[in-house]
């Protein structure tokens, strides 16, 4: 899953990201949907880390053509940065964190989820 997952675009990666906000709870509880959200956290986490060199003096992207830079417009209803979608996933499963601690399917999410938060 991994290996197929971190082929997609960045677009794909955010729009997977996008489209699985409010269902994180039951995924990473799920027996074989708790392996999806880390696949997922995973490769997001690798795009995020792979792109830092194109990040500007004040974090913001750089885009060199009209095609990238319509992708960060907001409206067209694609979230701008897989950052901002990783921090409001993981603020999704905040409240669920002592559930997820003793949970059998959980704890590889929440572990995944502060190895990304702790860097």
């Amino acid at each position: 899953l991994i290996r197929i997952s971190c082929r997609f675009s960045v677009t794909a990666k955010r729009v997977v990201l996008a489209s699985m906000a409010s269902y994180w709870p039951f995924m990473c509880t799920h027996r074989f949907g708790s392996h999806v959200a880390q696949t997922v956290l995973r490769c997001v986490v690798a795009e995020c880390e792979v792109n830092l060199e194109e990040l500007d003096e004040e974090g913001k992207m750089i885009v060199e053509d009209s095609y990238a830079s319509l992708l960060e417009n907001e409206d067209s209803g694609v979230p701008s940065s897989l950052s901002k979608l990783l921090i409001q996933t993981l603020e999704e499963l905040k409240p669920y964190a002592s559930e997820l601690a003793v949970h059998v399917c959980g704890t590889h999410v929440l572990r995944t989820g502060i190895c990304i938060l702790s860097g």
